[in-house]
């Protein structure tokens, strides 16, 4: 059922999940239920949802649509009573109780004889009332609930590691470039270990914690207070005892979070989107790159003939290949259930360039590449459903007064124009029967949202070329800091100041995109005398004079002088994979209990695990390190749940119990409203020996109904906002 491709799989998981959603809360109120009932309190209704009843049952009734409140009502008139505290069960010829399925799925509620929390006036003096009701029983059942869904995670937990859980271990594939990771401090005594954790370290602990997954490092990276610290100890390949390192999380620019900065490690399988647009899209960008024929769902066997089970392995051989061709060997799926014939790709390395960040406004970072200070032009990229008249593979000819924007440039313009209008100019190329030659200049009257972003995905002109030359330039953005840590000396012709111009030739070599440059810059080096600058005879484009015709734009000639210094820097890049680490499905590990008491470990541990970190959640809230836009609201766990049920059974029951723990920590958070705040208005009733008075519940309950519903309001904003992409 679960894992069904297309949008009939979609809606079935969303089916699924709404399913489980609505079984965890007939489970909570379930506890209240058995508890009122133990108790001897009377129930008025055992409802599933909240608004009108679509259906109910009552025993003495049958099944109705709609609610039975009516034949309720006349048989109390039958009996003679005036109301239902009037009236013992026994006397009755159908039960008190109403068990309802309401129009909205995602809560419920049990009504109990003189408890309403929406009304505190509602009491009554039956015997059998909530109110009658010793103190310590009514604690009881106010906690019931809470209990029950943390019984049924653990449960659901316990299942999960019976059966195994795949997941990725805590062991680092990648450690990105100046992360926190990177520049972690080791704490230990031996002098020969260098700062910086490193890929294949595997995390023991973190803060004496030991995850059991890599999802588990990521999410204390993400609880962790603000600018505080965490001791990691890996154990390293090589290494015969644990290192341990002190490592501060950052923000990432990526997800909001605090973060190590560190990837999980990457198998040598490339990942298979369900979707045909994307599975095109993939084969497609592995002919661009020179592997024609490879696949998505294929395993890469070996490289240069030797064995491989992960991307890094991959990586490491284009790394290491000095430029030369990289041999290839991979399998795919056949349709009898084995593999392929091995297939044999020669894939060139992509030489790499230097790499900055620039801020783009409010303390934001971004990373781009560049090669000595000059940059590709800001584009949108292939993939994506970009929005307001813009199109993959628009070129930004200008963005607000910037023109030819760089990536760190446009997205600073169009973060300044947050909340207002901006106006876009992008070229759009228009394919005919030989080339791409032909294009069209549009305008764009756009509105940049409130959150500074306009609806599309970035990209650049980094590796697309155009009529048969190099892609765009554009000027290099006016705030930049390397990772040299030196400011960038712009290269000394005017000519290269010009932002959309485009290289056709250096030294009479055809240009078609930034790393022919840079094998340009390399070779020149290479033929130089030592000690003595470079200079490079360029032909190019100026697209100054004329922006709507490539036929009209004048072509020149100029000499760029490279200093030995810069050209040094410049042949010291090295090289990497074409194929990047998100072409490739991450590396899993089975996670299984050895036995059933192991499993009721497991269960245990992660259901403590997942109660502290929503108590953390709501910490960081108030200190700043998590915002609201973070926090899920039912859209959003509907579309997590969605996206979880495609992963699998386990994967989906893995899901439920964590919102099932959840629901119990929110409905016992010290709020009105929730099952927390009554427990509390309880203690207080027990120690003075009368209730909370009246008046000050009622204003306890409305202040608490609008914080909730305000909340409400705003994660399911946020949910919606993120899922549209808007």
């Amino acid at each position: 059922m679960l894992g069904m491709p297309g949008p009939l799989g979609t809606i079935v998981d969303l089916l699924a999940v709404m399913l489980g959603f609505g079984a965890i809360v007939f489970i909570h109120e379930l506890g209240h239920f058995i508890a009122a009932r133990w108790a001897g309190i009377r129930v008025l209704t055992f409802a599933v949802g909240f608004g009108p009843a679509l259906v109910s049952f009552r025993k003495g009734v049958g099944f109705r649509k709609g609610s039975s409140i009516a034949e309720y009502n006349r048989s109390l008139q039958a009996a003679g009573a005036a109301t239902a505290s009037d009236t013992p069960t026994s006397l009755l010829p159908i039960s008190h109780t109403e068990y309802r399925l309401s129009a909205l799925p995602f809560g419920g509620y049990v009504q109990m004889l003189g408890q309403d929390d929406l009304d505190p006036t509602s009491v009554s003096s039956a015997s059998d009332s909530y109110q009658n009701s010793p103190v310590w029983k009514r604690l009881i059942v106010i906690s019931a609930g809470v209990v029950m869904n943390i019984i049924l995670a653990a449960i659901l937990f316990v299942i999960v590691f019976m059966a195994g859980l795949l997941v990725q271990p805590p062991t680092i594939g990648e450690v990105l470039p100046d992360s926190p990771a990177a520049a972690a401090v080791y704490t230990g005594s031996d002098d020969s270990v260098e700062a910086g954790l490193r890929p294949g370290d595997t995390i023991l602990a973190i803060e004496g914690d030991e995850p059991n997954r890599f999802e588990s490092v990521i999410l204390k990276a993400a609880m962790a207070k603000k600018g505080t610290a965490l001791p990691i100890t890996v154990s390293r390949p090589g290494t015969d005892t644990p290192l341990t390192f002190s490592v501060t999380p950052e923000k990432s620019e990526f997800s909001g979070l605090l973060d190590f900065g560190v990837l999980p490690p990457t198998s040598a399988t490339i990942v298979a989107p369900r979707d045909g647009a994307t599975q095109d899209l993939l084969a497609n960008e592995f002919a661009r790159v020179g592997a024609a024929g490879l696949m998505p769902g294929d395993t890469i066997t070996t490289v240069n003939g030797q064995p491989v089970t992960t991307f890094q392995q991959i990586r490491d051989a284009f790394e290491d290949s000095n430029g030369e061709p990289v041999t290839l060997t991979a399998t795919g799926p056949s349709d009898t259930g084995g593999t392929t014939e091995p297939r044999t790709f020669t894939v060139a390395p992509k030489a790499a360039l230097q790499i900055a960040k620039a801020n783009v406004g409010d303390d934001e970072w971004i990373t781009y590449e560049h090669l000595l200070g000059l940059v590709p032009v800001l584009t949108v990229a292939e993939f994506g459903e970009p929005s307001q008249g813009l199109e993959p593979g628009d070129i930004f000819k200008r963005i607000g007064s910037v023109e030819y924007p760089s990536y760190p440039a446009g997205i600073a313009e169009i973060r300044a124009h947050a909340g207002k209008a901006i106006e876009l100019e992008v070229i759009r190329y228009v394919p005919n029967e030989t080339s791409f030659t032909p294009h069209e200049l549009i305008t764009i009257d756009a509105r940049v949202k409130p959150d500074g972003t306009v609806g599309f995905a970035p990209s650049t002109t980094l590796d697309r070329s155009y009529n048969g030359t190099m892609s765009f330039l554009a000027r290099p953005p006016v705030v930049i800091t390397p990772l040299e840590g030196d400011p960038f000396k712009s290269p000394s012709s005017d000519w290269l100041a010009r932002a959309g111009s485009t290289v056709q030739m250096v030294n009479n070599t055809p240009i078609l995109n930034f790393r022919d440059l840079r094998s340009a810059i390399t070779d020149a080096a290479r033929s130089a005398s030592p000690g003595e600058p470079i200079e490079l005879e360029i032909e190019y484009f100026s697209r100054v004079t004329n922006h709507n015709d490539t036929r009209g734009a004048s072509s020149e000639t100029a000499t760029w002088t490279i200093s030995p210094a810069d050209a040094a820097v410049v042949a010291s890049l090295g090289w990497e994979s074409p194929l990047p680490a998100g072409y490739f499905t991450p590396t899993q590990t089975l996670l299984k209990a050895d036995d059933p008491i192991h499993a009721i470990g497991l269960g245990l541990d992660e259901t403590k695990r997942v109660m502290a970190s929503v108590y953390v959640t709501f910490l960081r809230l108030t200190q700043g390190s998590i915002e609201i836009q973070n926090i899920k609201g039912p859209v959003g766990i509907a579309h997590i749940g969605t996206m979880v049920a495609d992963r699998g059974l386990i994967w989906m029951l893995f899901f439920l119990g964590m919102i099932s723990v959840n629901l119990a920590v929110v409905n016992f958070l010290p709020l009105p409203i929730v099952d927390g705040g009554q427990f509390l208005m309880l203690v207080y009733e027990g120690i003075r020996g009368k209730p909370v008075p009246v008046a000050v519940q009622s204003v306890v309950m409305t202040a608490g109904l609008l914080l909730i519903a305000s909340v409400f309001i705003l994660v399911t904003f946020n949910d919606i906002k993120n899922l549209l992409g808007v």
